[in-house]
């Protein structure tokens, strides 16, 4: 039963991440001002998510992460389209694939690298399993399969380049470089959200300081660009920091059922999703 209930909530939130997904294409609402940012902030939490799913997820990794980058690669054109982009040749959808391919980058790495501190931490604590020394070994069947898929991604992503015209050029559209400082960003929400949904007690207080938390980095956000390039390209500091705010909404709508239904990392099924 504890397996099907699992079951149902992922189907649930897949269909109505699906469905949203859809209503937004269908309708062809498009960014027009501040409060229309919320439809950006949209596909950035959907980036997060499938990156956090690829960081955590016990799907062998050779079947996830192809699947993670089909869905990052969804999350993009999503998002070009809600800004209203024509065309997607050029150095403006390069710009935005930069962002989300940082933010998926910087999830991975900073997840993993916290995952292994972790089990390093456990491991020398007293009581706690001793650490396992053996050298890490793949199978020669895994090895094949990776290369493979590596090779044939690298072969697909080189087509992809050429068709949507995407040379060493796409660098001198003028916003380029702040994509990836976005997408830094955005990693970081993810990473203060989930971090806020670990632990039993105080989860009302901990998401709402984490909401804040992700506001003041939006703010900051705004103060980087404008050290590191002069100029924000015209987005004003209370837009970045709305912009946070809208993602963290949308990753705990979808990581709280996960959270109650017990299948964040370490969590067991909880009957309130605010029980302390």
């Amino acid at each position: 039963m504890k397996n099907d209930q699992r079951t149902m909530v992922i189907c649930l939130l897949l269909a109505a991440h699906a469905a949203l997904d859809l209503v937004l294409l269908a309708s062809g609402w498009e960014l027009h001002g501040t409060w229309d940012l919320f439809l950006l902030a949209w596909p950035f939490s959907q980036g997060s998510l499938i990156a956090l799913w690829a960081a955590v997820s016990r799907i062998r990794s050779f079947l996830r992460f192809p699947a993670a980058l089909l869905g990052i690669v969804w999350t993009w054109f999503l998002t070009v389209r809600v800004l209203g982009l024509v065309s997607l040749r050029g150095g403006e959808s390069a710009g935005w694939a930069a962002m989300f391919a940082t933010q998926a980058l910087s999830i991975l790495v900073l997840t993993t690298g916290c995952c292994l501190i972790w089990q390093l931490v456990r491991r020398r604590r007293p009581g706690g399993r001793a650490a396992d020394t053996r050298p890490v070994q793949f199978s020669l069947r895994f090895l094949l399969l990776w290369t493979t898929l590596l090779a044939l991604m690298l072969g697909l992503g080189q087509t992809a380049f050429q068709r949507l015209g995407w040379t060493p050029q796409v660098v001198q559209w003028e916003y380029f470089y702040f994509c990836p400082v976005l997408g830094a960003g955005n990693a970081l929400f993810a990473l203060i959200v989930l971090a806020s949904l670990t632990g039993r007690a105080w989860l009302l207080v901990r998401m709402l300081l984490a909401t804040t938390l992700v506001g003041m980095l939006g703010y900051a956000q705004w103060h980087v660009l404008m050290l590191l390039f002069g100029n924000t390209g015209g987005v004003a500091i209370f837009d970045f920091a709305l912009l946070g705010i809208y993602q963290a909404a949308y990753l705990y709508a979808t990581l709280l059922p996960l959270r109650w239904a017990g299948c964040l990392p370490g969590e067991k099924r909880e009957r309130n999703p605010f029980r302390p």
